[in-house]
Parts: structure tokens; sequence; C-alpha cells
């Protein structure tokens, strides 16, 4: 080892949905944070090695292992600004051109109810937002310092509420920050002509949806709360405004029959040939869906002796029958039929 006496100590997301499991899978982890570390490492870092304190640590102790409870969600403005210094953005960008590397936060928390999806457990169930003033200005002080031009924005959701979406499109407008451009993850229901063209005005290059279903089946299996009139209606706003678009969904779903495999390929058809008017489709990106534990659906499947209660959640485990898993290379073929890349100038959406 380069550092044998150095101390690991683990955190994120991930670490927070298996803490103990990786505690105990892994040894060399002296301690870890579970939750929101801004406030709770700054703490470590100054009481080290006292730690015993700290909001959301888990540590060793003799052969248990503790855990402290997690500490209050932080307020999206007291996030420190960003440590160019010891990690410069240039190493981010260097990698590629084409998706953005550089990502950005507006929100944390999500008061939707998708059954697969944990971001409320993690982040909580209320949105809780970032002033889009600060938000610029981390956008303008990247692009002068480091010539930033392309973004993500990492929220769960980036146009809801709307009136704070629009705030920081008109933020970015009011600065005139024109060689700045940005992605971000978008709800079809809650997409707009209004603020798809204030958007774009302000430097929305690329929409990523992730309805998440083909069928109303599904969608309601997932919680999405959306229809598929939803989705098409997004689907010919983009169109009429040429905004790059990529579409993410699930698909071999629990209790799904014939009927249902048949109306994803209607609907498959049916955006494809939406996109075809001005080929902006970039990608449609197909999955199964992935367990994760305390899930409602993943409650459900135990519930329905689908899957075993005791199943290792740990390491990744997708709902995928093998008799019925042809459905999804099916619609991969249908997407690569209609020729999508090779319409797409790429050239036009990402601004240089």
């Amino acid at each position: 080892m380069l550092a044998p006496a150095a101390v690991i100590i683990a955190g994120g997301p991930a670490f927070t949905l298996f803490a103990l499991r990786l505690m105990e899978e892994i040894p060399e982890i002296d301690f870890g944070l579970c939750g929101e570390g801004e406030l709770a490492f700054t703490q470590i870092l100054s009481q080290f090695p006292k730690i015993q304190s700290v909001p959301g640590v888990i540590r060793r102790k003799d052969e248990e292992i503790i855990y402290n409870p997690n500490g209050p969600f932080i307020s999206m403005d007291e996030i420190p600004q960003i440590d160019t210094k010891s990690f410069s953005p240039k190493d981010y960008t260097a990698g590629n051109l084409y998706v953005a590397s550089m990502g950005i936060e507006g929100k944390r928390g999500c008061d939707l109810k998708c059954g697969y999806c944990l971001y409320p457990s993690l982040g909580g169930s209320r949105m809780r937002l970032r002033s889009p003033v600060i938000i610029a200005d981390e956008m303008e002080q990247l692009h002068k310092e480091f010539d930033i031009k392309l973004f993500h924005f990492t929220d769960p959701v980036l146009n809801r509420p709307i009136e704070h979406f629009e705030g920081i499109c008109k933020e970015i407008l009011k600065r005139k920050l024109k060689v700045v451009s940005w992605t971000g993850f978008f709800r079809e229901d809650t997409f707009t002509e209004h603020n798809a063209d204030l958007a774009q005005k302000a430097g929305l290059v690329a929409c990523y949806f992730s309805s998440d279903a083909l069928t109303s089946h599904g969608l309601s299996l997932l919680g999405k709360a959306l229809t598929k009139e939803d989705i098409l209606r997004a689907s010919e706003i983009t169109v009429k405004y040429n905004i790059l678009t990529m579409c993410h969904f699930l698909v071999n779903l629990p209790f799904e029959t014939k009927q249902h495999m048949e109306e994803s390929e209607e609907m498959m058809d049916r955006i494809l040939d939406i996109h075809s008017v001005c080929g902006n489709l970039g990608a449609v990106i197909l999955n199964t869906v992935r367990l994760y534990p305390g899930a409602r659906l993943t409650d459900r499947l135990i519930k329905s002796r689908l899957i075993d209660p005791d199943i290792d959640l740990l390491y990744p485990v997708y709902y995928n029958p093998q008799n019925t898993s042809y459905i999804l290379h099916k619609l991969e073929v249908k997407y690569h039929e209609a020729g999508i890349l090779s319409r797409l100038n790429i050239h036009e959406y990402m601004r240089t």
C-alpha cells in the first residue's frame, strides 16, 4: 500500500443505502458517513479522531458496528462553494465534449412517489430549492475561470416546480451567458411550450426524459403519475423547438401481458414517428428495472412471491423474466431501424 497509515472514509448515496453491509463486506473501511456530508464532514475534520457524536457516522467499536442517526438536511443555499483548487474543473471536462461532465445542483429532495426510486429517502420527500442567483453565480464563475461551457443539472427533475425552473432560466438570461449551455432531466407533464422556449433561449441544448414506461400499466405500476399522452406531447414540444432529446424506458416490467408488450411497441412507433420530422431524438435508452431495498415495487414483488424475501440487493438485481426478455431487444431493433443517429447532426445542438 502507498499510504498504510491513511484513514479510509466511505460516503455518498450508494454507501448510505448499503452502509452496514459495506462495512461488513469491506473491513478496510475505517468508518463511513451516511446522508449529506457537507456539514458533517467538516465536523469530522475538526474533531478527528473524536467523531463519536458526529451525525451520520457509522464506525467500528471492537466487534460492533455503531451507527449515528443522520443529521438534518442541509439548506441548499448553505452548500459550500466549489473547491476548485483541490479539484480542478479541467480534470472533469478533459474527457469528452459530448456529455456534460460538469454537474450543477438546483435542488435536492423529491416529492414524487415513483415505486422503484429511493430519491425521497436519500434526499427527503420535500424539495429544497437553491437560489437561482447562486446557481447562476456558480455557472458564471466556472465559465469565466475555467471556460466551462456545458453543464448538467443533477436535480431528480429539473422543471419542478415550474416557478423555480423558470427563475433559473431568467437569471441566466439576465446575465447574458450566451456561451453557456446545459442539460437536465425533465418531467413530461410540466413541460410546456412556454418553458421550452424560455429554457432554449437560456442555453438548454438537450432534454432527458425518464417516464420509464411505454404502457399505461407500466406508468401505474411504477407510480409515475403520468399518461402516455403526456409523453407524446413532450416529444412534440421538443420537435417544435428542435431540442435534442433522450428518452429512458424500463421494459419487461412485473405483471405485464402480451397485450402490454404490443402496447409498448405501438408507443415506441409513435415516439419515433413524432421525432422523425426533424431527427432530434438523440437516444432511446432501454433497460429493466433495478430493485432497491425498501422501494415500494421491491416490497410488492416480495409480497407477490416473485422474488425471494432474503435476496441480496447489494449486488444489482434486475427484474427481467427470461421468457419475455426479448422485448427489450425487439424495441432496440425498432429504434435502430429508425436511423436516428444517422440523421442527427450533433453539432447543431452543442454550442462551442
